[in-house]
């Protein structure tokens, strides 16, 4: 039993289990991070990096693991973005909100011509898996002109996806509403979003950019308080979003502990009646397997004995 519990705590901490959850350019990505990054083990930097977004480079690129999924979600801050005349006091100004996840946002003055681009290179997402792509704002009290039908669309590897009838606002009069119009949603941290799109990022090579826009240019009407905090890449989701703004995200720590120690020990079993006889015979007396160990690990996070 003492070879056991030693056991047991050293799948806790063992970095040869974690690792492979974490991104395969994890440290590419923590060495870019701003400020640096203190954790203990991999286990500590796998929850650190889905609990809540790091900053990278100069502070406005914000990454974060999808906690139940393991994949990465970006956004590009404002001054990531390419928004027009977005350096011209005349139609724009750069502020701080308390509110925001970076130190400046874009804020709308007036403007007839409203375009924001964003681009990111695929390599930096996770493969295989299905993105979308949101443009996060929010509105002033003096908002105007924000009620008329933009375009949207993402462009992956020459496959565009255009959307009409976009809305940052709802028109007044309701009767001019269509069923296929598209209108935001406010997320759990209190900001607006706006789908622009989804795309199949299918693998981990270097297959060129995301190109992202949000265009209103065909009304040519003002517009003002319009305030950008960026554009957000994030893996589709049916139900557990945990950025979504129709679920309530309560995914902890221990659910999730719990899932991957469960997968793990399953994929064990299944590989366990397919290993030679040979095989099984060569095991040293008195030696714990390491998948043996993380059945056990599961089962006593399971039953409560072992806590972060």
């Amino acid at each position: 039993m003492s070879g056991i519990s030693e056991g047991i705590n050293s799948v806790e901490y063992y970095d040869d289990f974690w690792e492979p959850l974490l991104p395969h350019d994890y440290q590419e990505i923590i060495a870019r991070a701003v400020p640096p990054l203190d954790f203990g083990s991999k286990k500590q930097l796998y929850f650190c990096l889905s609990d809540s977004p790091i900053f990278l480079d100069d502070g406005y690129l914000s990454f974060q693991l999808d906690m139940e999924s393991g994949n990465k979600c970006y956004m590009l801050g404002a001054k990531q973005l390419s928004i027009e005349w977005q350096d011209n006091p005349n139609y724009w100004e750069w502020g701080h909100t308390l509110k925001s996840r970076f130190p400046q946002v874009c804020i709308l003055k007036d403007v007839c011509w409203l375009a924001i681009h964003g681009k990111i290179a695929a390599v930096m997402l996770s493969g295989y898996t299905t993105y979308v792509a949101y443009l996060v704002f929010r509105t002033t009290s003096n908002s105007r002109g924000l009620s008329v039908p933009a375009k949207t669309m993402v462009n992956f590897c020459g496959l565009k996806m255009e959307t009409e009838n976009v809305y940052l606002q709802r028109p007044e009069a309701s009767e001019i509403w269509q069923e296929n119009d598209r209108f935001p949603h406010r997320r759990k941290d209190g900001w607006m979003e706006i789908k622009l799109g989804e795309f199949i990022n299918y693998n981990n090579g270097d297959v060129g950019e995301v190109e992202m826009a949000f265009d209103e240019v065909k009304h040519l009407n003002w517009k003002r308080g319009l305030i950008v905090e960026g554009i957000e890449l994030r893996p589709k989701s049916t139900s557990t979003d945990q950025h979504s703004p129709f679920v309530n995200h309560t995914y902890t720590h221990n659910q999730r502990e719990s899932e991957i120690i469960n997968e793990v020990a399953s994929r064990a079993e299944l590989r366990e009646p397919h290993q030679p006889l040979e095989l099984q015979e060569r095991r040293q007396r008195g030696v714990l397997p390491l998948t043996f160990l993380q059945k056990i690990f599961w089962k006593c996070t399971k039953t409560n004995k072992i806590r972060n």
